[in-house]
């Protein structure tokens, strides 16, 4: 493969070739409607974006391809995808580093660690990936402003102290300057030992806090956005008081609280 050669040659023309003709294969795939191959071209060109240092794309074509493997019903190959999202993130201070210090192409492509993903893609096809779920910590809803309106905590009181949630608020609230004023389907995000994902649900960010594997916490965010928009009740209230200066009734706070509760148990 022309991407494994780099590590030797360090001859970056062969890295375009490599991209021009994975977008080829993605093109065909999409119009032979052969998903799998459409979803790992994508998982294909995250690696040659974290090669050329362009981590936001390599982010973007993550989550496209783990969107697409999971509206498909491919879930392994959805799961193989969102831990290599999550493995990036781990390292992503690394990653803006290389991005700063000329590093060379040797480096990237260590770091990137090019073997094992063509290990995962191509030798491990058939194993089955399973994982514990992720350990829940905190469940948010707030406005594109930042203003929260609803949380609901899963730790104990001692366990979540004030710094702790100012911390969380902030890496929400720099996320959410980005989400709101660009094009992209970056939904999550790393804070100390915690992740971070977050659903665009038109002027809202939901948001769900957690450790461990990502996975399980995504389906889980995207069920909850569903069960909200099919609640005329609480949608109706959403739409209403975006505007303005107050928060949920009382009355759908607890439809919101038992939207979540239900979600939760029922993925256990």
């Amino acid at each position: 493969m022309k991407i494994i050669v780099l590590k030797e040659t360090n001859n970056t023309e062969l890295l375009a070739e490599a991209k021009v003709l994975v977008n080829d294969i993605l093109e065909l795939a999409r119009d032979q409607h052969s998903m799998l191959i459409y979803a790992e071209s994508y998982w294909l060109l995250s690696q040659i974006a974290l090669i050329e240092l362009n981590i936001r794309n390599a982010r973007e074509y993550l989550t496209k391809a783990q969107n697409i493997a999971e509206e498909w019903g491919i879930d392994q190959l959805a799961m193989k995808i969102s831990i290599d999202h999550d493995k990036l993130l781990e390292k992503l201070e690394l990653w803006e580093k290389l991005s700063t210090t000329n590093a060379q192409l040797p480096e990237i492509i260590e770091t990137a660690d090019i073997e094992e993903f063509f290990m995962k893609l191509y030798r491990d096809k058939g194993l089955d990936i399973q994982f514990p779920p992720e350990e829940p910590v905190m469940f948010m809803l707030l406005k594109s402003t930042g203003m929260p309106i609803y949380s609901k905590n899963f730790l104990l009181k001692e366990e979540l102290d004030d710094s702790l949630m100012s911390g969380f608020l902030s890496a929400i609230n720099i996320f959410a300057k980005e989400a709101f004023s660009t094009k992209g389907p970056i939904n999550r995000i790393k804070h100390n030992d915690y992740t971070i994902i977050i659903n665009n649900i038109e002027s809202y960010l939901l948001c769900y806090i957690f450790k461990g594997q990502s996975f399980s916490a995504l389906q889980k965010l995207s069920k909850i956005d569903d069960k909200i928009k099919l609640n005329d009740q609480l949608w109706d209230e959403l739409k209403l008081i975006y505007d303005r200066t107050i928060t949920l009734s009382d009355e759908n706070e607890k439809v919101l609280s038992s939207i979540i509760h239900d979600v939760m148990i029922s993925s256990v």
